[in-house]
């Protein structure tokens, strides 16, 4: 028997079935080891990291292992990427696994399937310990950093990648509250036939740069073109533009894409494709390589041969992709283009189907032709243009007519009546249109995705998690559409630019994405890497916490920025004299020292301070109430000192029935009572409002209180150590107390 283990367990069906008999296949679920939830995992003297195995994975990872002894021989098949090679190098370790090799697919077809078993070979070693530089520097930057965050509130953290991305957001908000709102004024001509043309100075070229600075600038103008008659049609160019096919869908095109034109959100269009992925409709989803593989090409060319034949090229189209990119795998594409609608797959995971396979199938084809005209007329001194396209040959516009991302490249403006050189045209109406310069737009999820990509922020495939983690944060807010800063997120990244300038820098993680690159590709050592790495790391985090307190005492403004964070009281600790801080916690607000953790002190903001001085320590004391009633404890937590501060119990003048001492009424967790004055030689208490029976106790012929319970009323030896009990209840069959009737009950009938 020969075991392949892959990663999805919904993958399994389909594989077994086209490997055949002779073949188990398992799968890990995803990761099934890592560093340790709790602990920084990270031995920094060495980087060398220690791993864990996941407690809900550990009956499955028994079930892998036993296989693996009975198989003879077993195939890594992780997806084709950094994580995939290291969850096969986490199997070989784990498991100690002798006689294991990798296998890489892309696509899961009979084809691809065998071909990747006759190919089956080594790990990867230099992809896995990428994957191993990666997760030790998130580890160290997001557990030795966030904590650093708590002078700011609850639920903070920082990372190399999210930080970098939430930056971006910042930096696009502060342009927009910078610009400086500026009027303007465009003209526009509508001539008796319907051409519409805007006027365009022969300086400023093009008639989108046409903008006047005052309204009477305008009204000239408007005058001028009006009393100059009819306006002459100069020129009238037509020319036939190109315009290439989009490479098919890279992971982060996708989202893009699926965000335009889907409106699903990064982390859904992630899901879907995985699910695409795993029935074996697409190629494998986490890809940054617009490469098309020989079989897919040809698929292509096939599929157009019959549907559109005019739109096939004479060879392939080649696409190139970006010099960052790991190429580890093809675009993503369709594994078949038999069905528009492939069995089982339905609502938003056909529709981003449907998109990834348009769009593959429009890469495949040939250019389209677009025809471009251009009409320039003069009146006198001013000059008017307008501009139109018209589609010539549609080509792969036919296959993306839908979407949305790529408006304005389907020649679908305004098509212009036909018009010769030198005719006269009448001019109907010249209007003028006050504008305002606008300030850049907001980021869209896909546009901030793309901006993370241009900038070399992070991978595709963490893109979406980055994003999900700074909306869940709330640093981010979707605002119509738009991404928007929220308060906490415009506070963290105050912070974060003082005390770590180049985290929030798009350079800083695009400079150690590079090292990435060159450790997967064997050109760097990864613990080489990663000791240069952290000896400035190191030195930041030393200065960051002085940084951060600085930041709470000289930032008024942060009350309103981030409610929970901890405040400045200008109090000393009475214990160090460092100053003591309000935070909040799960049972409210309380003090707590800013030299903590070297100094524990805390209190509660709303006691008092006693008068007396603590019996142990002679220092202050706070006055607290407890279940007992008042008391006082003294505010150094090492000496714990306590005073009762319930008044005196007061005297009855009655005397105990027990010893004959006086009672006295005292205050209890349930209300006043009577005790004897002879405590603890005598334990007699009593409740003040309880009536003494005519009856004796019928074991010490002592008195007795009446008493009631739920059960009814009750007579109790008030001798503790009698505790005799008699039931007051009448006896059965006696003559209940007359009582007013109350309205007589009828039954219904039917």
């Amino acid at each position: 028997m020969k075991l392949v283990i892959v990663e999805s367990p919904n993958k399994r069906a389909t594989i077994k079935k086209y490997l055949g008999e002779g073949f188990e296949v398992l799968a890990t679920a995803g990761h099934f080891r890592d560093l340790p939830k709790r602990d920084l995992g990270v031995d920094l003297t060495t980087f060398i990291p220690t791993y864990e195995v996941n407690d809900d994975k550990a009956g499955l990872l028994a079930a892998i292992r036993k296989a693996a002894r009975e198989s003879s021989v077993v195939y890594l098949a992780s997806d084709a990427d950094r994580e995939g090679e290291a969850i096969a190098w986490h199997l070989v370790d784990e498991l100690g696994l002798k006689n294991a090799q990798r296998i890489r697919f892309t696509e899961i077809t009979p084809k691809a399937l065998t071909a990747a078993v006759s190919k089956a070979g080594p790990l990867d070693q230099s992809l896995v310990d990428a994957q191993q530089a990666r997760r030790v520097v998130d580890r160290l930057v997001g557990y030795q950093l966030s904590p650093l965050l708590s002078p700011f509130g609850k639920n903070h953290s920082a990372g190399r990648v999210q930080s970098a991305a939430l930056h971006l957001v910042l930096l696009r908000e502060l342009e927009r509250e910078a610009h400086v709102v500026t009027p303007y004024w465009t003209l526009a001509t509508t001539y008796s036939n319907g051409l519409v043309a805007k006027y365009a100075p022969e300086q400023t070229g093009e008639a989108e740069d046409a903008r006047l600075h005052t309204e009477d600038d305008a009204q000239s103008v408007a005058a001028r073109a009006r009393s100059a008659g009819p306006h002459q049609v100069e020129t009238v160019e037509t020319k036939p533009v190109e315009r290439k096919p989009k490479a098919p869908f890279t992971t982060s095109s996708l989202q893009q894409a699926a965000s335009v034109v889907l409106k699903l959100k990064p982390d859904v269009t992630m899901e879907l494709a995985q699910s695409l992925f795993e029935a074996g409709h697409i190629s494998y989803h986490r890809s940054d390589s617009v490469t098309v593989s020989d079989d897919a090409a040809a698929m292509g060319r096939t599929y157009l041969e019959k549907v559109f034949p005019e739109a096939v090229p004479a060879s392939a189209p080649v696409y190139k992709s970006k010099a960052s990119a790991q190429g580890a795998h093809e675009c993503i594409r369709p594994t078949s283009l038999d069905a528009d609608a492939p069995d089982g797959v339905l609502s938003d995971e056909l529709r981003l189907y449907q998109l990834i396979r348009a769009r593959f199938i429009a890469s495949q084809c040939k250019p389209a032709v677009i025809s471009q005209t251009k009409i320039v007329l003069s009146a006198g001194e001013t000059r008017w243009v307008a501009i139109g396209n018209s589609v010539l040959f549609e080509s792969h516009l036919r296959f993306t007519k839908f979407d949305e991302e790529a408006k304005g490249e389907s020649g679908e403006a305004k098509l212009l009546p036909m018009v010769s050189q030198g005719q006269a045209l009448e001019v109907a109406d010249i209007a003028i249109k006050r504008q305002e310069t606008k300030p850049p737009p907001r980021y869209t999820e896909a546009t901030l995705i793309r901006a993370m990509e241009a900038s070399g922020i992070g991978r595709p495939s963490t893109f979406a998690s980055t994003l999900k983690v700074l909306f869940l944060r709330e640093y981010i807010v979707d605002e119509k559409g738009f991404v928007a800063p929220c308060p906490r997120g415009r506070l963290i990244d105050s912070v974060l630019t003082v005390a770590f300038p180049a985290l929030v820098e798009a350079e800083y993680t695009a400079h150690l994405e590079d090292k990435l690159d060159q450790i997967a590709e064997g050109r760097t050592k990864w613990r080489a890497e990663l000791a240069t790495w952290y000896a400035p790391w190191s030195k930041q985090l030393a200065a960051a916490a002085e940084q951060f307190a600085a930041e709470v005492s000289n930032r008024p403004e942060l009350a309103q920025l981030a409610p929970d964070a901890p405040r400045p009281t200008g109090k000393p600790c009475p214990l160090c004299t460092k100053e003591l801080m309000l935070r909040h916690g799960k049972k409210g607000a309380f003090l707590a020292c800013s030299g903590y953790p070297g100094c524990a002190y805390t209190a509660d903001p709303n006691a008092k301070v006693s008068e007396r001085a603590c019996p142990k320590c002679s220092g202050a004391m706070n006055e607290r109430e407890g279940k007992f009633g008042p008391f006082a404890k003294c505010q150094n937590p090492a000496c714990g000192g306590i005073v009762d501060l319930k008044p005196p119990p007061e005297k009855t003048g009655k005397m105990c029935p027990v010893c004959s001492k006086e009672l006295l009424l005292k205050n209890g967790a349930k209300g006043p009572f009577h005790a004897c004055s002879g405590y603890p030689a005598c334990s007699y208490t009593a409740d003040p409002s309880a009536k003494t029976s005519e009856r004796k106790c019928p074991k010490c012929s002592g008195a007795m209180s009446e008493l009631k319970s739920k059960f009814g009323p009750y007579a109790k030896c008030q001798d503790r150590g009698c505790s005799a009990i008699v039931d007051l209840k009448p006896e059965p069959g006696a003559k209940a107390s007359a009582k007013p009737s109350g309205p007589k009950r009828r039954t219904a009938r039917a």
